[in-house]
């Protein structure tokens, strides 16, 4: 965990005193110490329990989880994709509201931007018609999405004006 005087922000932390955190092949955060319950129905052999979660370690050994293994989806290349970092990144486009990637079985990521219409019209008012705002959407996802993996990174892009819900 993060403490005031050990903290690194965008991760968890490091491992408590006592607990062996580990990451397994596949990427998912396994922990094993004195806080977990020994009926927990997660527990491995190793008696390490499986959370679910996807992590990664940054060089001073603080934990940033990166996504639910769920969640995790395969290219028809064998890539696998991890969609948190992706829809962070994507997130992160000015007038963007949320986005979503997808692609399972197909040779590249697609990502679905939900951008409400006031935030659409803002883009066209900046940009003067529908071409110059999705080139300016593809070079500043291209601009947010540098540091990941090129298989992660969106060949393409759908605009969706309607809010997402659960329906």
């Amino acid at each position: 965990m993060n403490s005031p005087l050990n903290c690194r922000f965008g991760t968890v932390g490091r491992a408590l005193t006592g607990n062996v955190v580990k990451l397994s092949e596949t990427g998912e955060i396994l922990v094993k110490g004195f806080g977990l319950s020994k009926s927990v129905s997660t527990r491995r052999e190793d008696d390490f329990y499986a959370t679910g979660d996807l992590g990664e370690w940054d060089k001073e050994g603080f934990l940033r989880i990166i996504g639910r293994g769920s969640e995790v989806f395969k290219l028809s290349t064998g890539k696998k994709v991890f969609p948190a970092p992706v829809e962070s990144a994507l997130r992160r486009i000015p007038g963007v509201d949320h986005g979503v990637v997808f692609g399972e079985g197909q040779k590249y990521v697609v990502a679905l931007l939900n951008i409400s219409p006031s935030n659409w019209e803002a883009l066209l008012k900046k940009h003067a018609r529908d071409e110059g705002v999705l080139d300016w959407l593809k070079i500043t996802a291209a601009k947010e999405c540098r540091n990941l993996p090129e298989h992660l990174r969106p060949a393409r892009f759908l605009i969706c004006h309607e809010p997402f819900s659960v329906k």
